[in-house]
């Protein structure tokens, strides 16, 4: 994980810390280069990754977590170029949660987890 990427959940962190009754959901993704089932793996690692940074740094309990490594399957970017890749290779966080102060925060944590 790259000093962004901590810097990223470092901003999303300290907002939990006002949150109550939420979900993380927590999405790993990949660029399409190498094996599809390599890319599951890593894009679960990813999202892992993230998890155990929240829950070792912001004392995030387990049960708040909803992980999901989703591969190639979801490009935000065509994988045709670098910097396309690029973005691919990424973690999103969002709150969910039936409150309305919370209904609106996400985050990106890019590449470098």
């Amino acid at each position: 994980m790259n000093k962004d990427s901590k810097e990223q959940l470092d901003t999303f962190g300290q907002q939990l810390s006002n949150a109550k009754s939420y979900i993380l959901e927590v999405t790993g993704g990949t660029d399409s280069t190498g094996p599809i089932d390599y890319n599951y793996d890593l894009s679960q690692r990813r999202a892992n990754a993230v998890v155990q940074y929240l829950a070792t740094k912001y004392n995030v309990p387990a049960r708040r977590f909803y992980l999901i490594g989703i591969g190639e399957d979801k490009e935000v970017a065509p994988n045709d170029t670098r910097e396309g890749r690029q973005k691919n290779r990424r973690v999103e966080i969002r709150i969910l949660s039936n409150s309305t102060e919370n209904a609106n925060t996400s985050g990106t944590a890019g590449p470098g987890l």
